[in-house]
């Protein structure tokens, strides 16, 4: 049984190498085609942190407003995610930065993961996967990610599943960040297991020591804009 609950945090269990990896790419996004909708996107994959982020715009649209994320993760792993970060609003952006915290703005993370819980039924205690979606925040030093409070909204697909190879996240999000033209998409895997505040919380801060990251930049945002995106709302059940 799969119960889905809308924070901005994807996650599971995976192991990476020890050490942070930090590294910029020019990724480009290409055209793919989701069996899941049934529509097609532009997706961005990337071999460091193995996965797949495709994104979907309305028409003249922008991520300050709205916009669909589907996310794929290869299982097993810790937590991973996703920021998008306008490069007028940060300070370096050379090839050359190799330190996490320099990767992280001032923008939230969308990350994402798995809690087992035990959900409480007529019929009994019943254990559960929870897939979370969490809207995360760097802490000051950068060394953490932590749960943040804001007037965004979002809102998980019941498409959203895992298999035995990988789970993948699907939902909408409005006033999730700030970048309205050119930045860069910024993807963030880690081994690390959730800190949560208390016993039976969903929310949860994650340490970004030893976590895989890595810089996309994005010229031209538009390229993820579709005529569709209404279908895709419709298809994903995200009206």
């Amino acid at each position: 049984m799969m119960l889905l609950h809308s924070l901005i945090i994807l996650a599971t269990l995976f192991t990476l190498p020890s050490g942070c990896i930090a590294v910029t790419t020019n990724n480009k996004p290409t055209r793919t085609c989701s069996s899941t909708i049934g529509l097609c996107f532009n997706q961005v994959s990337d071999p460091a942190t193995q996965m797949s982020v495709g994104l979907v715009l309305p028409p003249s649209g922008s991520f300050n407003r709205e916009f669909i994320a589907q996310v794929t993760i290869p299982l097993p792993y810790g937590a991973a995610g996703f920021s998008l970060v306008d490069t007028q609003g940060t300070g370096s952006t050379s090839a050359n930065d190799q330190k996490a915290d320099e990767f992280f703005g001032t923008e939230p993370v969308m990350l994402e993961w798995f809690l087992a819980a035990t959900q409480h039924t007529a019929a009994g205690a019943v254990s559960v996967n929870v897939l979370l979606v969490q809207r995360s925040m760097p802490s000051p030093d950068k060394a953490q990610l932590v749960p943040m409070v804001s007037d965004a909204n979002i809102t998980v697909s019941p498409l959203s599943a895992y298999t035995a190879t990988n789970a993948t996240f699907i939902y909408r999000c409005k006033k999730c960040f700030n970048m309205d033209s050119s930045g860069y998409l910024l993807l963030f895997r880690t081994d690390a297991s959730p800190m949560y505040p208390a016993p039976g919380a969903y929310n949860a801060s994650f340490t970004t020591k030893g976590a895989t990251i890595t810089r996309i930049d994005l010229a031209n945002i538009s390229e993820f804009e579709s005529r569709d995106y209404a279908s895709f709302l419709s298809a994903a059940s995200l009206e």
